[in-house]
């Protein structure tokens, strides 16, 4: 069963904390997680914390379990008796608890919010997002049933001539750059 209720994030060697609530605190830690590791996070001033001390200095704690229709309530209750707002306290940004549960977006809303989220990456941040997520990855198996998932979503796909063309430049610059990694003695390149 999910449990719903206010949890912190603290930085254990400034002390300093984000404190959020959920409906379901085991998977909102494990995605906080994914996008703080992947640099990611929509809190920039916790972004910026988890890079410059690292995931070590951090730890995820629940600080009270509740019914979802309180989470709101307490979450705001916290956020006033921690001052967990205040940059010297903490890292969370609005100082007035609220929520996107429930809520739902038009269409066009939604397409204005993706494009907004495309407009703030740039190539160095996608870069730099890419290579996390191969680190992360590096060395872990794929189940068989994703496996199979994959090659049914890719069977019968058809490729059009500019995405063929970009395959076949993409392949030569990586071939390109494993010989030059073997000439050289190099064992890896980042590939």
């Amino acid at each position: 069963m999910h449990k719903s209720g206010i949890y912190q994030i603290k930085n254990l060697t400034t002390g300093k904390f984000y404190i959020g609530s959920a409906t379901n605190i085991n998977k909102r830690f494990s995605q906080h997680k994914d996008d703080l590791r992947k640099c990611v996070h929509d809190n920039g001033y916790l972004q910026n914390a988890w890079n410059k001390y690292g995931e070590q200095d951090f730890v995820f704690n629940v600080l009270e379990y509740c019914k979802k229709d309180k989470l709101l309530e307490l979450e705001q209750s916290w956020f006033d008796w921690t001052d967990c707002c205040n940059r010297d306290k903490g890292y969370n940004i609005n100082p007035n608890a609220n929520s996107n549960l429930g809520i739902k977006f038009s269409d066009e809303a939604r397409v204005n919010m993706s494009n907004g989220q495309k407009a703030n990456l740039n190539v160095d941040h996608l870069i730099k997002i890419t290579k996390l997520a191969a680190d992360a990855n590096r060395g872990k198996a794929v189940p068989d049933d994703r496996k199979s998932k994959i090659s049914r979503s890719l069977t019968g796909r058809k490729l059009n001539n500019n995405h063929v063309y970009n395959l076949s430049i993409s392949n030569r610059e990586y071939v390109r750059r494993k010989r030059a990694a073997n000439i050289l003695g190099i064992m890896s390149m980042g590939m």
